[in-house]
């Protein structure tokens, strides 16, 4: 852990259930970084604590941030939030937690990806439409305008 070598707090990469990967590591600015990867979701979790995971071992509160990136067929979001693990008794609790808010985060960007989709199809809708409306009207303005020419000049 000198020098800003990362020393693993356990063998990296941990097999969490199904496709999920964790790895688990310590940095030399006394960081704890979690990466978590699922088939759709990728997790950065930096947990930060002046002493290392020695305080969750002691029941002190440990302090996430939490990024995610989420790829869906339709969207690519970045959602950022906030965690707090409380009284983690065991550094395996806190990465049970960061786990549970991975999934609530999962769970809540499938749900943004729907919303942002309906959103967007109502929008190219409207849009589609309003250029729909605007061609129809310059191919009737066009026709006229033929027409007229057409009338007067015989053709």
């Amino acid at each position: 852990m000198r020098d800003g070598v990362v020393t693993p707090l356990k063998p990296s990469p941990g097999r969490l259930r199904g496709d999920k990967e964790l790895h688990s590591s310590v940095t030399a600015d006394r960081h704890v970084r979690t990466h978590i990867h699922t088939p759709t979701l990728h997790v950065r979790t930096h947990i930060h604590t002046p002493t290392l995971h020695a305080q969750a071992h002691r029941g002190i509160e440990v302090y996430t941030h939490t990024h995610t990136l989420t790829c869906t067929p339709r969207v690519l979001e970045r959602a950022c939030t906030h965690a707090h693990i409380l009284h983690a008794s065991t550094y395996a609790h806190a990465q049970a937690s960061v786990h549970s808010t991975c999934i609530y985060l999962h769970a809540h960007a499938r749900t943004h990806a729907r919303t942002h989709a309906r959103t967007h199809a109502r929008t190219h809708a409207r849009t589609h439409a309003r250029t729909h409306a605007r061609t129809q009207v310059d191919d009737a303005w066009s026709e006229l305008r033929f027409r007229s020419y057409s009338h007067y000049t015989g053709l």
